[in-house]
């Protein structure tokens, strides 16, 4: 298995509190998964057009896209703080129009990294022959991400934060106008079809213009 680019030797920052490392990183995103082109080649032309009728697909991060980080690591007794920003690029349908369309999801980063906490068990407890044996865990998951090595791989936490701050719904402009629901027309780019129903009560009136 290729190495994680985002893996960082943390070793020599652990021995001091308080000492700092500064990070920038640039290297692919590694998402599983289908890019947009994929999706719309496997539905092939009619399914193409479908899904733009329909409401927009979920965003996703081409699998071939690069991730960029600005971070600072920074040591504390018992673990690590990482902050920063990270950035990559996503595609989706836009939600009004459901035409392709791209954009960059630039995400603070702001996490905890806390060491395994180790404890010891009477192995006798467990069936084993008397004595007892080391057993690594977390006092409280909730700490954050856990720190069981001399290097620690930053890629799943810039990931998530990537995740997280993925458009809802996606938009190819502000001021996208959206597909008519009566008609289906894009009016970005053409005049609604659908004919103006007025009260029948005043319809006579209609007529005297």
């Amino acid at each position: 298995m290729r190495e994680s680019p985002f893996r960082v030797d943390i070793e020599h920052l652990r021995r001091t509190p308080g000492a700092r490392l500064e990070l920038a990183i640039t290297a692919p995103f590694h998402q599983d998964g289908p890019t947009l082109e994929d999706r719309l080649d496997a539905n092939g032309a009619n399914g193409a057009r479908s899904a733009k009728a329909a409401k927009a697909e979920a965003v996703s991060v081409p699998s071939d896209a690069e991730m960029a980080c600005d971070l600072v690591l920074e040591s504390f007794v018992g673990g690590l703080r990482v902050t920063g920003k990270v950035s990559a690029p996503w595609d989706g349908l836009c939600g009004r129009c459901a035409v392709e369309t791209r954009g960059l999801v630039m995400a603070r980063v702001d996490e905890t990294m806390v060491d395994a906490v180790g404890r010891e068990v009477d192995s006798s407890t467990s069936g084993e022959h008397g004595g007892r044996r080391h057993e690594s865990h977390v006092a409280d998951a909730d700490l954050g991400f856990v720190i069981t090595d001399r290097t620690v791989d930053l890629g799943p936490l810039l990931r998530e934060a990537i995740w997280l701050d993925l458009p809802l719904v996606p938009v190819c402009d502000e001021d996208c106008k959206g597909i008519c629901p009566g008609c289906g027309e894009d009016m970005n780019t053409s005049e609604c079809r659908c004919v103006e129903r007025g009260d029948p009560r005043w319809a006579i009136l209609d007529q005297l213009k």
